[in-house]
């Protein structure tokens, strides 16, 4: 009988139970008369191409030959959905559904081979010779539409599939120009990736479980030991990134996002908390979102049958921040992390600052407590973005409480905007505003301004939400407690709009906006449950084209608007009681300055100054200072996790010196856990210096050694090459992998540097 060999891992026990309630959805809804998946949306019933192939891949896993025959069948009516004309442009692709006339989702292609392709590996030698042949030949002309359409490099998700798609299928059809291109297209990504700070699709409660299922089945299915390597490595990367924004009270990935869909931003079950569910197997990251009523489905096959590579130097950062886990301090030589840092910092605080696109300006800013998570973008280049975020703890049967901003033209609400991938009204609510923002701490200043407009406009705001308003215990306006009611309340520039919602204390507060009308009021009301903050800068007029806005280059273009807010939030650890919350927030000032077209907005609270400036003709971000101090991001700086290319990294009690390549630490000193990476080709002098061990080498290219305290130190390195000797001093012999093997029987101990050195393999 055919099954997948981790199905039957004991070990991986949530795993088998993602894979079954997955295929428990997929049951319910195949449609045996359409012999394809089926899906119901409020704008119609489809068949979705990608999940049919999915499920055929599925059924042969779960029930072994006795399924063939059904799989089969499925595929053969999926390979319908192939463009087969040769004089079309977009020859190999695929339908995304099959309702569609043609090609329309041009990365149907990435999704179909995703599970075409590990389906021929697995399976491909038990299925009929003519199946076989179909899929080789739909393998070969969906690879050469990948190649075709080469998607840009910034594109994360597509550009990790494209990689993995390509690998693949060189090895099912033996072609080596392909396998050539999957290694060139790692390549570019990695260097890219280098280059720019980070990846441009960041910390995505969507986008996340794909990337890193792409990289996890590429690292176990390539046959090139470097191309295993590498995309281990880089799958390592992306793991730090969700681990350090995995807020573990609360069991909700922090933000800023750089794409969500609306059940994600509200707290449901989304694809990162299924793969979150596989290694923790934590019950929360399953619980149902009453704010969200789609994409909530429990099992996930992809999910459960994915080869994972979650390092084990990452498991208690996902597990135990910020409420256990033992927080350093961390001493990066330029580092605007620690020069920023308020005076006592508390253990159980942790701050993650990270660039996503170094060059367009585009960092992320997060600030984690026991209670809360707030998270706030640098610029916002996404209409599913999350540019400002804030969960936090509360009590059963809510367990999170959600704050969010967007800006709206036109009064859209959840349901307004179509989707075409699920073919959806009711899963998104887009941000149609620019965006700048600055975070330190607790306290964030968040200012929209206009994209082009090029429909009739009878309505701009910016809008600030907070879910499940009847559950806030107080809501206040400056002195003034206050009943919600339907009715409006008028608010002025300024105004603290002050909440009280279990122990979490939160300030909002207006800036002044730009009047495009006869009115542009400020307006506080509960509406389909939720308190919103409604800052117009016009407010139900006439539907009208603005001309000054069709383009921000136009003729009658000059400046863009001011709109934006700012927020503070606390908690009882920190305030004691909410009276004291409330007096510190009054206490606080707001200058908000136009000179020309540089508007520069200063919010001064408690011991902190927080200042942004931005150009409102140009729409750019100008500079940022906390405490004085010009705010320059960092790749990544946090307490436990920094990347640098300043060659020489300290995080905790672990410390790494190396040639001037954007290398990463991670420290756990109290669980006896460190790693360090280099991401690049360049073979450089490596000293990883930790309490347990010293790990040395003249020349260590692509690779990552992590260092275990243990009865016996264990030392593994995952690398390209062993160009030169690895030394190794530490308290007694170590266990040394390499690659996954054993090499501790290579080493030999130097009495002269009284230390083990694992020799050079060319």
């Amino acid at each position: 009988m055919l099954t997948h060999p981790l199905l039957n891992d004991p070990a991986h026990e949530t795993g088998k139970r993602l894979f079954a309630e997955g295929m428990a959805a997929w049951h319910a809804r195949f449609d045996e008369q359409v012999g394809l998946i089926e899906q119901r949306t409020d704008t119609g019933v489809y068949h979705p191409i990608r999940e049919s192939f999915a499920y055929a891949y599925a059924l042969v896993q779960a029930e072994g030959e006795s399924a063939l025959p059904k799989a089969e069948r499925i595929i053969r009516r999926a390979l319908q959905a192939q463009e087969r004309n040769p004089a079309h442009p977009h020859y190999g692709g695929f339908k995304w559904m099959d309702e569609d006339r043609s090609v329309t989702d041009l990365n149907a292609v990435q999704f179909v081979l995703e599970q075409m392709l590990p389906f021929l590996l697995d399976y491909g030698e038990w299925i009929s010779p003519e199946l076989r042949a179909e899929l080789l030949a739909a393998a070969r002309l969906g690879a050469a539409e990948i190649a075709r359409l080469n998607v840009a490099v910034w594109y994360t998700n597509i550009t990790l599939l494209d990689m993995l798609n390509t690998v693949l299928a060189g090895q099912v059809l033996g072609d080596e120009a392909l396998l050539q291109r999957g290694r060139q297209r790692i390549d570019e990504w990695i260097t890219f990736t280098n280059r720019i700070g980070g990846i441009p699709e960041y910390n995505s409660p969507t986008y996340a479980a794909v990337d890193l299922a792409a990289l996890a089945e590429l690292a176990h299915r390539a046959v090139d030991p470097v191309v295993r390597v590498k995309a281990q490595v880089m799958e390592e990367r992306l793991w730090i990134q969700t681990a350090l924004h995995y807020h573990h009270p609360i069991a909700q990935l922090a933000g800023p996002h750089s794409r969500a869909y609306h059940n994600d931003v509200t707290g449901g079950v989304c694809m990162i908390k299924r793969v979150l569910f596989r290694v923790l197997g934590d019950e929360r990251l399953l619980r149902r979102s009453t704010y969200a009523p789609q994409r909530q489905d429990e099992g996930s096959v992809v999910a459960g049958r994915c080869p994972y590579h979650l390092p084990r130097y990452l498991e208690r950062l996902l597990r135990e921040k910020p409420e256990q886990f033992s927080i350093a301090e961390t001493a990066v030589a330029g580092d605007a992390l620690a020069r920023i840092r308020a005076a006592g910092n508390s253990s159980e605080r942790l701050n993650i600052v990270e660039t996503a696109i170094a060059g367009a300006g585009i960092d992320m800013m997060t600030f984690m407590t026991p209670t809360y998570a707030l998270g706030t973008a640098s610029v916002g280049h996404h209409p599913q973005n999350d540019r400002l975020i804030l969960y936090y703890r509360v009590s059963e049967p809510r367990l999170v409480g959600v704050l969010f901003s967007r800006y709206i033209v036109n009064e859209k609400v959840f349901g307004s905007h179509y989707h075409p991938t699920d073919r959806s009204r009711g899963n998104n609510l887009n941000d149609e505003g620019k965006f700048w923002g600055v975070q330190h701490r607790g306290k964030s200043i968040a200012l929209y301004a206009l994209e082009p407009q090029h429909e009739p406009v009878h309505s701009l705001k910016t809008e600030v939400y907070v879910l499940d308003a009847a559950s806030l215990r107080e809501v206040w306006v400056n002195e003034t407690p206050i009943k919600l009611r339907a009715k409006p309340r008028r608010l002025y520039p300024h105004d603290a709009v002050l909440i009280a919602d279990g122990d979490i204390y939160i300030a909002i507060r207006p800036l002044e906006p730009s009047n495009l009308g006869d009115d542009a009021p400020i307006l506080l009301s509960e509406r389909n449950g939720e308190l919103v903050l409604s800052i117009y800068n016009y407010y139900q007029g006439e539907a009208k084209s603005f001309w000054e806005y069709a383009s921000l280059s136009g003729p009658f273009y000059r400046q863009n608007i001011r709109a934006g807010f700012i927020v503070e939030v606390g908690d009882r650890a920190e305030y004691g009681d909410f009276a004291a919350f409330r007096q510190h927030i009054l206490r606080s000032a707001i200058d908000d300055r136009l000179d020309g077209a540089v508007r520069t907005v200063r919010y001064a609270s408690g011991a902190d100054l927080l200042e942004l400036s931005v150009d409102l003709h140009a729409n750019r971000l100008l500079e940022r200072r906390i405490n004085g101090v010009v705010y320059q991001p960092p790749i990544l700086a946090s307490e436990v996790a920094v990347q640098s290319d300043s060659g020489a990294i300290a995080v905790g009690a672990a410390h790494l010196t190396c040639g001037a390549v954007p290398a990463w630490v991670v420290a756990d000193d109290e669980g006896g856990r460190w790693a360090a990476a280099n991401p690049t080709d360049e073979e450089t002098h490596w000293r990883f210096v930790t309490p347990e061990a010293t790990v040395e080498s003249a020349a260590f290219g692509f690779g990552r050694v992590a260092v275990y305290r243990e009865d016996r130190p264990l030392i593994d390195v995952l690398a390209v090459h062993r160009a030169a000797p690895l030394r190794i001093t530490c308290r007694s012999a170590p266990c040394v992998l390499w690659n996954g093997d054993d090499v501790s029987s290579e080493c030999t101990f130097d009495e002269r540097i009284c230390a083990y050195i694992l020799p050079a393999r060319l």
